[in-house]
């Protein structure tokens, strides 16, 4: 087929990286607390904002633990209520390597002459971006849990507030535009 040859190939590995971490504390089994971090990279960002720290914390405060609350209901053999605050990281939004600057070539014939050979001439058809991070989600929790009458009945309330900040999204030049 012609003298010329094309090699095309791709990858679908993910190359990315974390390290998680976790502190528990239970002060006479009724006030409790959790600390919980990660540090994850990703490669799709320049290497001064390839690493962030995703951190947690969690409290809690078992009521049915408390002497006046044992006196008062005593059907009641758990109530725990708590809460907690984390943040999240996510780069599903953005392409590998976008915080490099990309050429493409005008067409596949050439059109430049550079001496005495031609030449393909290329335009810049992505800017680079070394602020490019990731999408940051913090997530709010407030809760209880409660068993009551030796476990004949349970409840659980659990309500969340999800703030997504730096959302991740391609934008297209008038160009890339009219290629899609």
């Amino acid at each position: 087929v012609g003298s010329e040859m094309c090699i095309r190939d791709s990858s679908n590995i993910v190359p990315n990286a974390g390290f998680v971490g976790r502190f528990n504390y239970a002060f006479d089994n009724k006030y409790l607390l959790e600390i919980s971090g990660r540090y994850d990279a990703s490669y799709k960002f320049v290497g001064s904002k390839r690493w962030t720290l995703f951190p947690a914390v969690s409290i809690g405060w078992r009521l049915s633990e408390e002497k006046f609350f044992k006196e008062t209901l005593p059907f009641v053999d758990n109530l725990k209520i708590r809460g907690s605050v984390g943040k999240l990281g996510n780069d599903t939004g953005v392409n590998a390597y976008m915080f490099l600057r990309t050429l493409q070539a005008t067409s596949s014939d050439p059109s430049v002459v550079i001496g005495s050979g031609s030449q393909n001439a290329y335009k810049t058809n992505s800017l680079d971006n070394p602020d490019l991070t990731g999408e940051n989600v913090t997530i709010y929790n407030i809760g209880f849990e409660s068993t009551l009458w030796s476990g004949l009945l349970g409840v659980e309330f659990d309500a969340f507030y999800k703030i997504t900040k730096d959302i991740l999204c391609l934008l297209y030049t008038s160009d890339a535009a009219d290629e899609l």
